[in-house]
């Protein structure tokens, strides 16, 4: 099963950088979608953790805490 794991630190402090950079790009230019895409995308992925912790077979249990910790990065990020 394929996590996309933004509790890993590189993967977070690279997501964190790209969000504050496309925020100031978005106040910048004055061009609020950016930050709407931004926000559609967060909520996609929180979709997609939300949904592979519901359908989580027995066999990948071991998942679970790095699929809660990544759903709660992402309510921070929302």
């Amino acid at each position: 099963m394929f996590i996309f794991d933004i509790s890993n630190p590189l993967t977070l402090i690279l997501m964190l950088a790209a969000t504050v950079l496309l925020i100031f790009l978005a106040q910048e230019i004055k061009k609020s979608y950016i930050g709407a895409i931004m926000l559609f995308a967060y909520l996609i992925i929180l979709i997609v953790h939300v949904a592979q912790i519901a359908t989580l077979a027995e066999e990948f249990r071991y998942m679970l805490t790095t699929l809660s910790r990544c759903i709660a990065i992402d309510f921070v990020f929302v």
